[in-house]
């Protein structure tokens, strides 16, 4: 999700269609050159399910409202996107920007 958004934060107009995305992502990560390709499955997948991704209807864009990354000494509790689990259900709770 974080490579995604910064791709996102760092595109003319912070919007880029898919393919764009998926290309500067195996640009600025050599490890995505590679023959693997579910990598792009899980990049469809976070731009539909994650709420910091909103798809634009003119031409099929996708953009990147406000992300915060919140950080913890508890590797538990480092998280992307304002969503921190929180106590011993771990249930969510959305940061406000």
């Amino acid at each position: 999700m974080a490579m995604i958004a910064m791709v996102l934060q760092s595109a003319p107009g912070r919007k880029l269609k898919l393919s764009q995305i998926l290309q500067e992502i195996s640009s600025l990560f050599p490890f995505f050159e590679g023959d693997y390709q579910g990598w792009k499955d899980s990049v469809r997948h976070n731009l539909s399910s994650n709420d910091c991704f909103r798809k634009v209807r003119t031409w099929c864009f996708w953009d990147v409202m406000a992300v915060v990354v919140v950080v913890n000494s508890d590797p538990s509790l480092v998280s992307v996107g304002g969503i921190v689990p929180q106590g011993p259900d771990k249930g969510k709770q959305r940061a406000t920007v």
